[in-house]
């Protein structure tokens, strides 16, 4: 490789004196770590990390450091890449008021045009099967000026120069030369104005959507933005597209069941809150697509969720095993399918608290050698008794009962009886009818020990129909 002496200078064949210059570098000797020091110098100047995913050279220079390419960029386009001066990372910040800030750019370059003005031409993922990279030059065109200042270039002061974006799609280790096909958006007649907005709208709509989970629509976005659509115009067209509809599917289920759809940050706001919930309690079971949205279908609130979430925990999933059994006595729900029952928007949580508490009081009464019917349990449970409150009741139940049912059997046949049922009444209800039929009983027992005909005021009153 010729080299230049700078110890010598010749002008018209003649020798002059010696220049004076700093040391050069042997390029010839340069390593993959002086091109990393390199990278890492055009990352602070960008402002990025540059061990960030948007600056990781190995996914382009790979070949220049002796590596295999990476993310799909072929050995082909990586060697394009670097040959032809691109530089790693996102658009500079000084040209994105002309260009915008597209998303999923890896590399740029500056071009120079005949006519004095220059071009940028980007380099993205291209997405196929053979694993290229896509080459793309900007229709406007800009000038900069020694202090770095970009301003649009108009030569004419209505048009700019150039009229479409030209892909140049090449895939491993071949070229297949200029693409004007489908992913070329026609600019032709555009004021660098009118471009520029338009880029604007593009970049702003294709970030919004890119968090939304929908990357596969920027080329959509890109061809509305470029045509002059509106952001509204342009959520229109995109809440027609299959790829929308499937992303907000319970929006449809939610219109059929005559509720308002939810605005796309709405949606995932909600998403996010529910799944906040579910990963709180460990219930990560639930944490999917198909859950979340019948949650949103059914309308149900973050707060509902989280009312429904400290059920299915702390009342079913470590619940005594007794309320379980009798929660599948009552109800039919086994175990596995308990979690899965309380957080089911398509039950009524009143309902699923009710049958629970009912399911609580069950086990309160089996405790004391008692049975309660699922209707007494409900009603009960609807009446606002605790789970402690039917602890206390059924224990005062069970010691006055056995007195009250040997009495019954023994004078039931003139007096009303006292059963289960009347215990109930008397103690959970305060009934007063209930209570003075346990004391009828023990006033009957009382003077048939002690002799006495049982002849008073109350008695006389007794009517055949055992009324008092």
């Amino acid at each position: 490789m010729a080299r230049y002496n700078p110890d010598v200078m010749m002008v018209d064949g003649e020798e002059q004196p010696k220049r004076v210059v700093g040391p050069r570098t042997d390029t010839t000797q340069v390593t993959a770590e002086d091109v990393k020091k390199q990278l890492d110098l055009a990352a602070v100047e960008l402002g990025l990390d540059p061990r960030g995913a948007q600056f990781e050279e190995t996914e382009i220079f790979a070949p220049v450091g002796g590596g295999a390419p990476v993310a799909g960029a072929s050995e082909g386009d990586a060697e394009y890449f670097a040959r032809n001066g691109f530089t790693a990372g996102p658009l500079p910040r000084k040209y994105q008021g002309i260009f915008g800030n597209e998303p999923g750019i890896i590399g740029w370059r500056v071009v120079s045009n005949p006519d004095g003005s220059k071009s940028i031409e980007v380099a993205t993922p291209q997405g196929d099967a053979d694993g290229g990279l896509q080459f793309q030059r900007y229709g406007a065109t800009f000038i900069e000026d020694d202090f770095g200042n970009v301003t649009a270039f108009d030569p004419t002061g209505n048009t700019k120069t150039g009229d479409s974006f030209t892909s140049v799609n090449k895939g491993t280790g071949s070229y297949n030369g200029v693409s004007t096909g489908s992913s070329t958006v026609g600019t032709s007649g555009l004021t660098s104005a009118q471009y520029n907005e338009r880029m604007g709208v593009y970049a702003s709509m294709a970030d919004r959507f890119n968090k939304y989970g929908l990357t596969g629509l920027a080329n959509k976005i890109k061809e509305l933005a470029i045509k002059g659509a509106t952001e509204s115009t342009i959520t229109l067209e995109l809440m027609e597209t299959p790829e929308y509809q499937q992303r907000f599917a319970a929006n449809a289920d939610r219109l059929k069941k005559g509720l308002s759809a939810l605005t796309p940050a709405e949606y995932v706001n909600v998403e996010d809150s529910y799944r906040q919930v579910l990963r709180a309690y460990g219930l990560r079971q639930f944490d999917n697509d198909a859950y979340v949205r019948q949650f949103i279908a059914n309308d149900m609130s973050p707060t509902e969720l989280s009312n429904r979430v400290v059920t299915a925990v702390q009342r079913v999933q470590n619940a005594d095993p007794a309320i379980v059994a009798q929660l599948k006595q009552y109800y039919g729900i086994g175990a596995p399918d308990m979690v899965a029952y309380v957080l089911d928007p398509e039950q009524q949580f009143q309902k699923i608290e009710r049958q629970i508490a009912a399911s609580e009081i069950g086990v309160a009464a089996g405790r004391q050698g008692l049975t309660a019917g699922v209707s007494v349990a409900e009603q009960l449970a609807a009446q606002g008794v605790t789970q402690a409150q039917a602890q206390k009741g059924y224990a005062t139940i069970a010691d006055i009962l056995p007195t009250a049912e040997k009495l019954s059997d023994i004078y039931g046949t003139t007096i009303d009886e006292y059963r289960q049922s009347e215990g109930e009444q008397e103690v959970f209800n305060q009934l007063a009818s209930a209570q003075r039929k346990r004391q009828k009983l023990t006033a009957r027992e009382i003077a048939a020990f002690s002799g006495s005909s049982g002849t008073n005021r109350t008695s006389l009153t007794t009517s055949s129909v055992g009324q008092y």
